[in-house]
């Protein structure tokens, strides 16, 4: 007879005396618990139940649909299906209420998405960084106003006088950093966290500015993000529709965002952020090509009447796209054309095969009713291998 598992029942002190919790919500890290109660009170307690973080009154209505993290920092709170309130985790009087037509909510592990009929909101938290370096921004435009004391907005503001005719600004700002690493790398986040191409690039033009006086930093991670940037501009635009964040690539991995883009059929996209990531070949580009060519070869051996079907055209085709990448071996596309009972496309891809090793790997072709043009290769790539063989050292 099984036994049943009993479950641990702990008592503990920030639990409210009277009503009932509604709702809970586990933080991403799965450090933070939120807790909604029936009086209308949001609880964020530790993951242990030892230590209460944050206690929030809610105000309005007494009802609730769905309870959130928004990142590490912040809370939402559907109350009907069309508002949404927002609350600081480390500020209980910090909150405010979104009214939008939306129908469904996305949690990431730094925002949450907002799903219309129509389009798509993010909302993340906005980190000290960022503020300090759009504040200095806003103030760079009005021409007004004190720039920030950050080294990451000082660093900002030098390059952007660089290019001015009172560029010697530039180098009373630099002089105003206490640590220069620091002022770089602030710059480097920021690029990642914001959404537009032209602010992007300011604010790397800024770091590598700041490069140029430091003999220290390390500037590897820069590399990585300009790379990570050119794939997240890529898949962000309308052909593609992944509106994903830096945060959220990492989460996912660069393998599983190049699996996504193959399921759509991008595999151009894939292939060029194969190209820009610096994968490997085997579990790069070349896996992007051969799915394409398994598509391809299904969506062909699909058709109802294969007697339409020209295989010269389809053969010239997937000859053409693989030819432009020596490392990708045409015999790979003759299995799966034999996989897909296609002999006649296998034939035709297997004589455009210039290794003679990988040719005589086919002579199932034989068993399909195609004449059997690699075993004509056998006899010749034996006796090849024989005179290697024998050939005294």
């Amino acid at each position: 007879m099984a036994q049943r598992s009993i479950p641990d029942v702990r008592d503990t002190s920030i639990s409210e005396p009277e009503g009932q919790y509604v709702r809970m919500s586990v933080s991403w890290d799965h450090s933070m618990i939120a807790l909604y109660h029936s009086s209308s009170l949001i609880q964020v307690i530790t993951a242990d139940l030892s230590k209460q973080i944050s206690r929030i009154e809610v105000p309005g209505e007494n009802s609730i649909y769905r309870l959130g993290w928004v990142g590490l920092e912040a809370l939402f709170l559907q109350q009907t299906p069309l508002i949404v309130q927002f609350f600081n985790v480390h500020d209980e009087n910090a909150h405010y209420g979104l009214h939008t037509e939306f129908v469904q909510i996305g949690s990431e592990p730094d925002g949450v998405k907002l799903y219309s009929d129509t389009g798509m909101e993010f909302v993340c938290p906005v980190s000290r960084t960022l503020i300090v370096c759009l504040v200095s921004l806003a103030a760079e435009k009005a021409v007004l106003g004190v720039a920030s004391a950050s080294d990451g907005a000082l660093l900002y503001e030098a390059a952007q006088w660089l290019n001015t005719n009172k560029s010697h600004q530039s180098y009373e700002y630099i002089m105003q950093i206490q640590d220069l690493s620091l002022a770089i790398d602030q710059c480097i986040s920021t690029a990642t966290s914001v959404w537009s191409s032209d602010m992007q690039k300011a604010l790397l033009k800024a770091a590598h500015f700041g490069v140029a006086f430091s003999t220290g930093f390390d500037s590897s991670r820069f590399v990585r993000v300009l790379r990570e940037l050119r794939v997240l501009n890529e898949v962000r635009r309308n052909r593609i529709g992944m509106p994903i964040t830096c945060t959220q690539l990492h989460e996912l991995g660069e393998s599983c965002l190049i699996n996504r883009l193959i399921d759509i059929g991008a595999y151009g996209t894939a292939a060029e952020i194969c190209k820009w990531l610096r994968r490997d070949e085997q579990e790069g580009i070349d896996r992007v090509l051969l799915e394409w060519v398994r598509r391809t070869i299904t969506e062909a051996a699909s058709l109802p009447n294969k007697s339409d079907l020209d295989m010269e055209a389809l053969e010239e085709k997937i000859a053409k796209k693989l030819l432009n990448y020596p490392h990708v071996s045409l015999a790979d596309a003759a299995k799966r054309a034999i996989d897909a009972k296609l002999p006649k496309l296998a034939r035709l891809l297997i004589k455009r095969e210039k290794d003679d090793s990988k040719q005589v790997c086919f002579p199932l072709l034989s068993n399909y009713g195609a004449p059997p043009c690699s075993l004509k290769l056998l006899p010749c790539s034996i006796e090849c291998s024989r005179y290697h063989c024998c050939t005294p050292a």
